[in-house]
């Protein structure tokens, strides 16, 4: 059974209690019924903010992050769709999601867009939650949040690899290199890729425009989809005559 939540950016203190609520009521439906819930947050840029959903805390998305790729939710899937770009550091609540789904015209990226300086917190914040996931690699997920880092696509001989450029050295001691180190990420340069070159890189799992295509990316029938309208919230239904 799926469950989903337009999740409203930017991202602060309210949407982390309201995700909360919402997972843990779709959670106790699921075990009602003894299957497995597949929690689908869509990450919605409101049409009057044209930033991308930037202004997201880091403070509750990393609050976010921790809870959806935690213990708590080790028995559901969590699904992170993005049909727009978005930037700010709703991206890192992106990463912390089993598995992300986009648009494939939208952006993911620019993440440490609102920051004036991208600490060794924030920076590590990123790290911990991509080793959690493994689809965006940890060097390309601090590169997305740290405009002055670069990244390097490396062929060698027995997979691809997302170095550093300072990491290069090291990782020719490890593994026999093959070809010229691809720039995927330059120094300077905010990084962030479209759902298409996202995909292509096998960075995010699948592409939709709308959610039939979630849906079938999923496995699962649109009717088995169930949509919350209240935002995590504990709606009261009155009648008014």
């Amino acid at each position: 059974l799926g469950w989903t939540m337009k999740v409203r950016l930017p991202i602060t203190g309210q949407t982390y209690r309201r995700v909360q609520r919402f997972v843990f009521n779709a959670r106790d439906k699921a075990a009602a019924a003894e299957k497995r819930p597949v929690l689908i947050f869509e990450l919605e840029v409101l049409p009057a903010h044209g930033e991308f959903g930037r202004g997201s805390e880091f403070g509750a998305s990393y609050q976010l992050a921790d809870f959806l790729s935690g213990p708590q939710l080790s028995e559901a899937v969590t699904v992170a769709y993005l049909p727009q770009t978005v930037q700010g550091h709703a991206v890192l609540v992106a990463l912390a999601c089993d598995e992300i789904i986009m648009a494939s015209d939208a952006q993911i990226g620019s993440a440490g867009i609102d920051e004036a300086n991208i600490s060794d917190t924030i920076r590590l914040a990123y790290k911990e939650i991509a080793d959690r996931r493994k689809d965006f690699p940890d060097e390309v997920a601090m590169a997305l949040v740290d405009p002055r880092r670069d990244v390097l696509k490396v062929e060698t001989e027995l997979s691809t690899e997302f170095v550093s450029r300072e990491n290069l050295e090291e990782l020719k001691q490890r593994r026999a290199i093959r070809g010229t180190p691809e720039e995927l990420i330059r120094a300077g340069e905010p990084g962030q890729f479209s759902g298409s070159e996202a995909r292509q890189l096998g960075f995010i799992d699948y592409l939709a425009s709308d959610f039939v295509g979630v849906a079938r990316a999923l496995g699962l029938p649109p009717k088995a989809i169930h949509i919350d309208p209240s935002l995590g919230d504990q709606w009261r239904a009155v009648r008014v005559d």
